[in-house]
């Protein structure tokens, strides 16, 4: 019953059925009864429903039979058209059936047909990308038979220059019994060489038989100088032979030359400043070029790039003095030094004369003493002309003379005699 509300309460104006509305008389009817004894209110509610059912029913009857009649009417017609409808649905069905299988045929079809629109399309461009390499083909050919012709030309013109430039012997010339299997760029490279030689024919002017000639001379001069420098070739080798035997010797001499030397440069080294010693040693030094990168400092297959250049290095030994460096010494012990080196070369080979300027100028009294002693000692192999003021080194002199300026600006020599400068020097 409570469905059946909710259905009649979904839609209001729906048909109810009379048996269900019977039911829900005899219902009623029963839960009044069997509510006798409960409250007052929940039975007036039931009355109330009982008495409305009793009214529905007093007014509307039961239903008769035409209407029901009309109901079975309505419900065959509306079979019958059902059926009609069934019908029409499958003949409709049948014919979408068809028309789908149509399609479906037609689909295909077409497919088909695109296939071979795009086989024909294929075979088209074919034919076009042929007839496209057949064109080149051909333009190559005629761009061949141009270039060949031009060739042709080109022969004929070079055979007329050469002809006037060589002269008649040209035309005897004959074509190669077996032609070589060049690729044309060789030939051309071959073509520019007779170009380039052609261009200097004409330069050098003349006929054929004058350039002949010319060529005759050439060749005979070039003959004679490559005599020449054969013989020029030699002579450098024994003036090599010559050069390294004076090498050996000076070499020699040289050797001999330093340790006189080193002799007497000790003996004066140790008159000078009262003992010690000293002496010259030879030492190499490579002379390369400093480079960052390596492969700069060699020649093309002769090895670095060094000269060993000698030099000559002063060792001394001054008595109670731990110094062995030239640069150690103080301005005066560097003169001595330099002096006692200069006396010992000329005790080796005594040169006619020497001169000295001013070399006792940075002595003091003790070591110019021991200058005017080694003065007179060399004094004896060569003749000194000495410039000093130094009065020790006047002492010891057998000629004076002496450099004055007046008040015009005028030197003047002066000879003042040797008894006289002595006293004045002392």
């Amino acid at each position: 019953m409570k469905r059946r509300a909710a259905a009649v309460a979904r839609e209001p104006y729906a048909k109810v059925p009379r048996e269900e509305l019977e039911a829900l008389h005899i219902e009623v009817e029963r839960q009044a009864e069997s509510a006798g004894n409960s409250n007052d209110a929940m039975r007036a509610a039931l009355d109330a429903i009982r008495n409305a059912v009793k009214f529905f029913f007093t007014r509307y009857g039961s239903p008769s039979d035409e209407r029901f009649t009309e109901e079975e009417d309505a419900a065959f017609k509306l079979e019958t058209q059902r059926t009609e409808l069934a019908e029409k649905y499958a003949k409709v069905s049948a014919a979408l059936e068809k028309a789908e299988h149509a399609r479906a045929r037609a689909r295909e079809a077409m497919v088909a047909l695109e296939e071979t629109g795009r086989e024909v399309r294929r075979r088209i461009l074919g034919f076009a990308q042929a007839k496209s390499h057949e064109e080149g083909e051909v333009a190559k050919s005629e761009a061949r038979e141009y270039e060949l012709k031009l060739s042709a030309e080109n022969l004929e013109r070079d055979k007329a220059e050469t002809l006037a430039l060589a002269g008649t012997a040209v035309i005897s010339y004959e074509p190669l019994a077996h032609m070589p299997n060049e690729e044309r760029k060789v030939q051309e490279g071959r073509r520019h060489t007779l170009e380039r030689m052609k261009i200097r024919l004409e330069e050098a002017g003349g006929t054929g038989e004058e350039i002949r000639h010319e060529h005759k001379e050439v060749s005979e001069r070039e003959a004679f100088l490559a005599k020449e420098l054969d013989d020029l070739a030699k002579s450098a080798s024994g003036l090599g032979a010559l050069i390294d035997d004076l090498d050996t010797e000076l070499q020699k001499h040289f050797s001999e030359g330093l340790a006189k030397v080193n002799a007497s440069f000790g003996e004066y080294f140790a008159l000078m400043f009262g003992g010690g010693g000293a002496k010259l040693t030879l030492e190499v030094e490579d002379d390369v070029e400093e480079s960052e990168d390596p492969e700069k400092s060699y020649d093309e297959g002769m090895g670095p790039k060094a000269e060993e250049r000698p030099g000559i290095e002063i060792a001394v030994n001054l008595p109670k003095k731990k110094i062995r460096s030239l640069m150690q010494l103080s301005g005066g012990e560097r003169a001595l030094t330099s002096i006692a080196l200069i006396f010992a070369m000329s005790q080796v080979n005594p040169p006619p004369f020497l001169i000295l300027d001013e070399t006792d100028a940075a002595l003091d009294e003790a070591n110019s003493r021991r200058y005017g002693d080694m003065i007179e000692n060399l004094a004896k192999k060569s003749q000194l002309i000495v410039i000093t003021h130094n009065r020790e080194t006047m002492s010891r002199t057998s000629i004076l003379y002496g450099v004055t300026m007046g008040g015009d600006g005028v030197s003047k020599l002066l000879s003042v005699k040797f008894e006289e400068a002595v006293a004045v020097a002392k």
